[in-house]
């Protein structure tokens, strides 16, 4: 970036460096005329971005190894680092969509050795990795990133997947005989049933004790079990106990 005085005053061209807009080239480009008495510092301008978001159909050199689904490609020859054609894959799609939205186009090379990159002595790689590092080529497709790797060559942001899936049929409709149960599950259904019959239990034994303290009808552990459940139905029966402490409402 450049700023070039046109007075004596606060008012420059500004000036900046740009990678691809010269037709996809290198070149220069005007960002227009800054006052700083208006504007202020221009290192806060929206115009001093870094990133590009239109190539001008700049060609890059891509590399990549066949990895499906991932990466599935067609090679046109038998020779090393030859160029290859790209089949549908995920990689394929994802280059297609970065191509078509920052206006760049590609073409798609082998590695030279046929490896991904991994690390010889003194700083050297072999693969993808080395001839990124020399800038033999722009951009590879699904490299999958280590410490050392980030060391010499640099990552866009990471996308992982997940192969193993599970299936199932689709759940048919519970028939219509089931509607009364379809609410809980058997373990539920099975505590409240548990419930009911000690409650049922329970409120006989009491009702047995009463009249043979105070006097007064019996009922039978028939009518207790029925009484409980007509009481969590909320169905009480018309015959209710006949002290107050057997009478639920």
């Amino acid at each position: 970036m450049s700023l070039q005085c046109l007075t004596e005053g606060a008012a420059v061209e500004v000036w900046r460096r740009c990678g691809y807009c010269e037709v996809g080239e290198a070149g220069v480009e005007k960002l227009g005329i800054w006052n700083a008495t208006k504007f202020g510092s221009p290192g806060h301008s929206s115009s001093f971005r870094d990133h590009h978001e239109n190539y001008n159909r700049h060609q890059f050199h891509l590399l990549e190894k066949e990895l499906f689904p991932y990466i599935s490609s067609e090679r046109l020859n038998d020779e090393p680092g030859t160029l290859v054609r790209h089949r549908d894959a995920i990689g394929t799609r994802v280059i297609q969509a970065m191509s078509s939205s920052l206006n760049f186009t590609y073409k798609i090379r082998e590695p030279m050795d046929g490896e991904w990159g991994v690390e010889l002595e003194r700083g050297n790689w072999t693969g993808i990795v080395r001839q990124l590092q020399r800038e033999e080529a722009d951009i590879c497709l699904d490299l999958t990133v280590t410490p050392r790797r980030y060391t010499v060559i640099q990552f866009t942001g990471a996308y992982i997947d997940q192969s193993a899936v599970l299936l199932s049929s689709k759940p048919r409709p519970f028939p219509e005989y089931l509607s009364l149960i379809r609410p809980f599950e058997w373990d539920v259904w099975l505590a409240v049933v548990v419930i009911a019959a000690v409650w049922g239990v329970t409120l006989w034994l009491f009702q047995k004790v009463w009249p043979l303290a105070l006097g007064g009808k019996m009922f039978s552990l028939n009518f207790a079990l029925f009484y409980s459940w007509g009481v969590m139905l909320e169905d009480t029966p018309t015959r209710p106990p006949n002290n107050l402490t057997g009478q639920v409402k």
